[in-house]
């Protein structure tokens, strides 16, 4: 099944790429007819683009029980039509003139750019998607978080780390984005990616200018940690790590416990941190088991 990228009005602040659409007449709400549907909306990580979501879209759209004028109950397959759009962040895609002071205003631009929905960010988009929930709790019906921290508390720990993002935007400008997205593949944070999940051709769209501002202003080390603020999102929420990826495995628990019972964790078998990309149906399966439960 392939997917199809559409661009949506103009007058959306960031670029919208609508990945599926299995909604009786387009809706993403309740239609006239009576039809439950629902927005999915994606938030990618850095270097990449709203297209680099990979095949765990298609995986909840072919999930999806609309069909044929019905609502399905069967399985694990999701019990109402959806909406499935991923967005190009600030810096990125599309969106690359897009520019944002911090990661507050990167929620301002995703809450919108979407309709109330379903909020699936990873890595960096998982930082954004916290920002949205934070400030817009009425805009976010749950929130799946891919390979998330909630970032970093010691102060001094967090200054190197923006010292050292700035860096790596300084030597962006310096080598420019194809050789900068090589170099950025080569850390062991990516070392589980299949060839195909790479998305190297995705990531050379991207520009310098939008890529460098994306690092100094939206980077682990410009962010002000959230984790006295977790408790605060009352909407469901599913955390997913890699087996492999120890770090970001501790984080995700972290999350789950200062979020509270409204919050699950899990692990996904034989993935490091791209879950999403390296093991797409154990991923989509854990998405749509929460979905349905949640909705």
């Amino acid at each position: 099944m392939d997917l199809e990228v559409k661009l949506n009005a103009e007058s959306v602040p960031l670029h919208r790429r609508t990945l599926r659409n299995d909604a009786p007449s387009g809706l993403n709400s309740t239609d006239s007819a009576g039809f439950d549907s629902v927005q999915i909306v994606f938030l990618h990580g850095f270097s990449q683009t709203g297209g680099c979501m990979g095949p765990v879209a298609e995986l909840l759209g072919s999930r999806s029980g609309y069909s044929e004028g019905a609502i399905a109950t069967r399985g694990s397959e999701l019990h109402l039509a959806v909406n499935i759009v991923s967005l190009d962040l600030p810096g990125h895609g599309q969106s690359a003139g897009v520019q944002c002071g911090d990661l507050w205003s990167a929620a301002d631009l995703v809450a919108s750019s979407m309709d109330p929905a379903i909020l699936i960010g990873y890595s960096m988009g998982a930082r954004v998607a916290l920002h949205v929930a934070l400030r817009y709790p009425q805009s976010v019906k749950a929130l799946v978080l891919i390979g998330a921290t909630a970032g970093i508390e010691d102060p001094h720990d967090r200054e190197s780390r923006l010292n050292s993002d700035q860096l790596l935007a300084s030597r962006l400008e310096t080598i420019g984005v194809e050789q900068f997205a090589e170099e950025w593949l080569q850390q062991d944070l990516f070392k589980h990616l299949p060839d195909w999940a790479r998305f190297l051709e995705e990531r050379r769209q991207n520009q310098v200018a939008g890529l460098g501002s994306s690092l100094r202003q939206c980077g682990t080390g410009a962010m002000d940690p959230l984790w006295s603020r977790l408790h605060e999102i009352d909407c469901p929420v599913l955390v997913l790590a890699g087996e492999l990826d120890h770090k970001f495995r501790d984080l995700g628990i972290r999350i789950a416990q200062e979020v509270g019972d409204n919050a699950t964790f899990e692990v996904i078998a034989g993935a490091g941190h791209s879950t999403h990309l390296e093991q797409p149906s154990a991923t989509s399966s854990a998405i749509t088991e929460f979905i349905d439960n949640v909705t």
